[in-house]
């Protein structure tokens, strides 16, 4: 059986269902549908999808598998529950990912093509502008025909869920082989490990990137993912070897890039092209990682930018007024670090020259430095303005000038503070996004290679290895 659990791609019967198809400058599992042979012209190639083998039944319940662990007879009565919901109810609790492959391929918006050699690339998602826009389209392209209100049932969907089997393998493998020893664990590094059929472990790496992109110095080997598949190709290509490769296991801490400069594959083509190449040998490929980090890294600027009165916009705003409610200002905290403190400090001796043009007054504006919640930032705002106003009182400031030259500063540091609050949203949206972008460009490779396998794991690396559950 081919499996996965991810978003769209269920179950069938072995066969070909498809022709198997910055710190770091770096930049989604398909549902995999009886189809009709169907064809799609793209800007590169040909891309040719095929219809299941004539003895593979395709029926609802095959496309609806039921998840390990659940009987038949269970998954019977969930499907009669939900064939008893009104059409309306039952657009608004489920996804319709075969519509949203039909969108893909009617408006040709893949952002993947297959080569004649049958390897597969991407198309240019290195500019965090234009990525971000083909990342929104492909949001707006899913939703819409699901009439789907439920934003939140989106994130909780569309996010990367954590392994906790393969989060315990990969902490064995790095406590067997000392990775933590070699490589600084706060930072991108990258492993593999074969794992020959009689039980012996093989480790490759750790490695660490060399440059952020591909460079004449470094045409091959820039990203630890790419020098973890050079080591694994030397051994593959060893024919006698081959045949005794039982597995293969990768671990990136950030996920694999979508994006990069220069004229080489990212590193997630390189992967889903090299477990092409190992399930052809009945090889086993397990590619993890830990963090998210997108295809161009944090967009905060961008989406900072982002207007949220323009229709084009609407379910980006949406995702950002879900943040709203999950992160309230109340509950918000921040540092007011020396560039906004030097920052409102020579905002008002500015306004002060403007006010009082003949003096040279200074003024001592003491700052916290210790992280803060809204509450605290209110009353020390408060201290602030009643010291300024002592200061300038002392210096026979008139009532009016002091009390403009207050009012300047409480708008000044209230301006300062929502700017801080509305970063940190934008933060969190930048993240969404990015987990939107990596897994849109898995769900566009299972287009392909129904089999490639991306998994999440959680290591707690610095608290003796323990494994922490994550809600997703």
């Amino acid at each position: 059986m081919v499996n996965s659990d991810n978003l769209y791609c269920n179950s069938f019967k072995k066969g070909k269902v498809f022709e198997e198809q910055s710190t770091r400058g770096r930049s989604t599992s398909t549902f995999l549908e009886a189809v009709e042979i169907n064809s799609i012209e793209s800007d590169h190639t040909r891309l040719t999808y095929r219809s299941p083998p004539s003895n593979t039944q395709v029926t609802p319940e095959c496309l609806s598998a039921p998840a390990p662990g659940v009987s038949d007879a269970t998954a019977v009565k969930k499907r009669k529950r939900d064939e008893s919901d009104e059409p309306e109810e039952k657009d608004k609790k489920r996804f319709k990912p075969r519509r949203f492959l039909d969108f893909l391929k009617n408006e040709e918006k893949l952002w993947i093509y297959e080569d004649e050699k049958g390897n597969i690339s991407i198309i240019d998602l290195s500019v965090k502008n234009e990525t971000f826009k083909k990342v929104k389209e492909l949001i707006d392209l899913y939703l819409s025909p699901c009439r789907l209100n439920d934003h939140t049932h989106f994130l909780k969907t569309i996010f990367f869920p954590i392994n906790q089997t393969m989060s315990s393998e990969i902490v064995h493998f790095i406590k067997r082989f000392k990775i933590d020893k070699r490589v600084d664990l706060d930072r991108q590094f990258a492993f593999a490990v074969i794992e020959l059929r009689e039980g012996r472990l093989i480790p490759i790496g750790p490695f660490t990137p060399e440059t952020v992109g591909q460079t004449t110095q470094h045409p091959d080997r820039h990203h630890s993912e790419h020098k973890c598949i050079q080591d694994i190709d030397n051994y593959f290509n060893n024919d006698k070897f081959r045949r005794n490769i039982k597995a293969v296991h990768i671990f990136t801490k950030l996920n694999p890039c979508s994006g990069i400069k220069g004229n080489c594959d990212p590193c997630m083509i390189k992967l889903a092209n090299l477990s092409e190449e190992m399930y052809k040998n009945n090889i086993d490929m397990n590619i993890t990682f830990q963090d998210i980090y997108g295809i161009t890294g944090p967009i905060v600027k961008t989406l900072m930018k982002l207007s949220d009165k323009d229709p084009l916009n609407k379910n980006i705003v949406k995702f950002k007024n879900i943040l709203y409610k999950q992160y309230p200002k109340p509950k918000f905290e921040c540092v007011l670090g020396d560039k906004e403190q030097n920052l409102i400090k020579n905002y008002i001796l500015q306004e002060i020259k403007k006010l009082i043009p003949k003096t040279d007054i200074k003024l001592n504006i003491e700052f916290n430095k210790n992280k803060m919640k809204s509450d605290e930032l209110k009353s020390f705002r408060k201290e602030q303005t009643d010291n300024i106003n002592i200061q300038l009182t002392k210096l026979n400031v008139s009532e009016e000038n002091i009390k403009d030259i207050c009012s300047l500063f409480n708008s000044k540091w209230c301006n300062l503070v929502n700017e801080e609050y509305e970063k940190f949203i934008c933060e969190k949206l930048s993240d969404h996004i990015n987990s939107f972008s990596v897994r849109f460009v898995y769900e566009n490779i299972k287009l392909f290679f129904p089999h490639f396998k991306l998994e999440r794991v959680n290591l707690s690396l610095k608290t003796n290895f323990q494994i922490s559950v994550e809600d997703n």
